[in-house]
């Protein structure tokens, strides 16, 4: 990985997503604002770290993170805010990274989803950006 765009990373992505988590647990939504920004940055990055070639891996990526989490989005097991946010931020990955980010994103939703149903609270909206975020944050570090 070229090395402006891990930094940009860890100072541009982590902040954002972290600041998505804490908005999504406080209020069980995500900002458009917040997500459309981290998708600009991450194109942009992607632009800037690899020209055309970072641009298409940006799309390629941040399509193929829209894509596993839509049958979710259309079967009214996620919100869009969620699915937005996971394409948004496979704008900064690649498409193995995307593909490890979202598996481990709906690992960490899935326990956080049964831990709801052993609440006896499966009512209560589950706050999915911090399981992003998570699984975000795994796939970046185990690269």
């Amino acid at each position: 990985m070229h090395s402006l765009l891990g930094n940009a990373q860890l100072l541009v992505l982590a902040p954002a997503l972290l600041v998505a988590a804490i908005h999504d647990l406080r209020t069980r939504t995500i900002r458009n604002r917040l997500v459309l920004s981290i998708a600009i940055a991450g194109l942009t990055t992607q632009v800037v770290t690899g020209g055309w070639q970072g641009l298409a891996t940006g799309v390629s990526a941040a399509a193929l993170g829209f894509l596993c989490l839509l049958p979710l989005y259309l079967t009214k097991g996620m919100a869009g805010g969620d699915v937005k946010l996971m394409t948004a931020t496979g704008t900064w990955l690649t498409v193995p990274l995307v593909l490890a980010a979202t598996g481990t994103a709906l690992v960490v939703g899935a326990l956080v989803a049964g831990f709801h149903l052993l609440m006896r609270r499966p009512d209560t909206a589950i706050a999915y950006a911090p399981a992003i975020a998570l699984g975000t944050f795994g796939a970046l570090w185990w690269q």
